[in-house]
């Protein structure tokens, strides 16, 4: 009786001493870690009819997968047919994080196939560097580099950057940046603020030279029908027009005689006098354009205010003067001239066709 005594004894000490370890109602006891399997077992296989296998505890809990050699451990979705969908999934509204602070780096790998960020509400995919370094979403195959594409599903925008963006960089090698598309495409700077929106050119020296083209035989157009004005400016360099130049002038106003209107061209189709705008500093560069119809027309441009005076090719006529084609004395040609307000009561001739002469006296 005291030999079985003695026995008992020594395999509650035994219990004590190596552990707890998983009794029959499937539990571990004495409150302490489980261990399944000493290093030995090729398999551990864990069974229930289809409910749920839950690791409970009172502080946050880690499932570990320890591979007992340099190994990666893999975790597996597989059901009776082998493979399944493998989900990773909160319990309610949570977030389910891969990989923590000391990971160097997380791949997600496919057979090819896509892969998908879905939720309820609009999705956002966050890179954030556990330090200042910028994050980089790469493009790579198996030969590494490829190609990377953002696109939509369908039918939609994609969008680069927001409003608290500073900058947007579209860096190449030197190859060329493309905006493809369907239908006609607009490259749309919007400025956040009322500021004036600026296309530069620079290279790696800092200004270089910028050039808008065509891909091949096309036009070129700047502004449309509601720009109030294109402005180029130099730092005193030659603006060079290598070929015709076509102008859309204003409207064409065709009278026979009376006031003519600013910013207008005028085809004059009987020999009367014609009387320039006001020109003051509010007018300054605008301008009127007289056309006769045909040689039996002689016209004459007069002045809205004796104070005025006009500079017909560099030649300044007397002050309060009016012009006069030269049908006065003569027979007229189709003479034509435009007049600019340059300064408060000057108007100064930009093109002159035929002989114009000082009208006073006539």
């Amino acid at each position: 009786m005291r030999k079985w005594i003695f026995a008992g004894l020594l395999v509650l000490i035994a219990g004590l001493t190596m552990g707890p370890q998983i009794n029959t109602s499937g539990r571990c006891s004495l409150g302490q870690d489980c261990d399944i399997g000493d290093g030995k077992p090729s398999g551990i296989t864990l069974n229930t009819d289809g409910g749920d296998l839950n690791i409970d505890g009172t502080t946050g809990n880690a499932l570990t997968l320890t591979a007992t050699t340099t190994a990666s451990p893999t975790f597996i979705g597989a059901d009776a047919a082998t493979p399944a969908d493998t989900i990773f999934d909160t319990t309610g509204t949570g977030t389910v994080q891969v990989g923590s602070a000391d990971v160097t780096a997380v791949i997600l790998t496919t057979d090819g196939l896509v892969m998908n960020l879905e939720g309820t509400t609009a999705n956002a995919l966050t890179l954030a560097a556990p330090t200042t370094a910028s994050p980089s979403f790469v493009g790579a195959d198996a030969s590494s580099p490829a190609d990377t594409i953002f696109d939509t599903t369908g039918a939609g925008t994609v969008q680069v950057g927001s409003a608290d963006v500073t900058g947007v960089t579209l860096t190449t090698d030197g190859a060329s940046l493309n905006i493809e598309g369907t239908t006609a495409n607009t490259l749309t700077l919007t400025s956040a603020t009322t500021g004036t929106m600026t296309i530069m050119g620079a290279d790696a020296a800092g200004a270089s030279n910028l050039t808008i083209d065509t891909s091949g035989a096309g036009a070129i157009a700047i502004g449309s029908a509601d720009v109030t004005a294109v402005t180029v400016i130099t730092d005193g360099g030659t603006v060079t027009i290598d070929g015709y130049v076509q102008a859309d002038v204003g409207p064409f106003i065709t009278l026979a005689s009376g006031n003519l209107t600013a910013n207008s061209v005028h085809l004059a189709t009987a020999s009367a006098t014609y009387t320039l705008p006001t020109c003051v500093t509010a007018n300054i560069g605008e301008w009127v354009t007289v056309v006769a119809q045909d040689v039996n027309e002689v016209l004459t441009i007069d002045l809205v205010d004796a104070s005025n005076t006009i500079s017909m090719a560099g030649a300044i006529v007397a002050q309060g003067d009016e012009i006069d084609s030269e049908g006065h004395a003569t027979t007229g040609d189709g003479e034509f001239i435009t007049l600019v307000c340059v300064v408060a009561e000057f108007w100064m001739s930009t093109a002159i066709g035929g002989v114009w002469i000082d009208g006073a006296g006539n």
